[in-house]
């Protein structure tokens, strides 16, 4: 796994350290963030945008779980064609 050395440190600190050196690791945070205060404050002022919001993010999960769906399916209708 990794080496045993005379400093005790996590094995995660490297990486941690390395995206915490990076500008675009905190930007990449701020944009979403940015976006769903503004969605909030457009939720505020105008309700019905809650509701196509909602209706949004049915589809895209559903399109998504659909598309998981077709990708497990794959390995197990081929498992079956080289069994018989």
């Amino acid at each position: 796994m990794s080496e045993i050395t005379s400093k005790h440190r996590c094995p995660m600190s490297a990486m941690c350290k390395g995206m915490a050196g990076k500008p675009f690791s905190g930007m990449g945070m701020m944009i979403p963030g940015l976006v769903l205060i503004g969605g909030g404050v457009l939720v505020l002022f105008q309700p019905q945008i809650l509701a196509w919001l909602i209706a949004i993010l049915m589809i895209m999960m559903g399109v998504g779980l659909l598309f998981m769906a077709s990708m497990m399916r794959k390995p197990g209708t081929q498992a079956n064609d080289e069994k018989g």
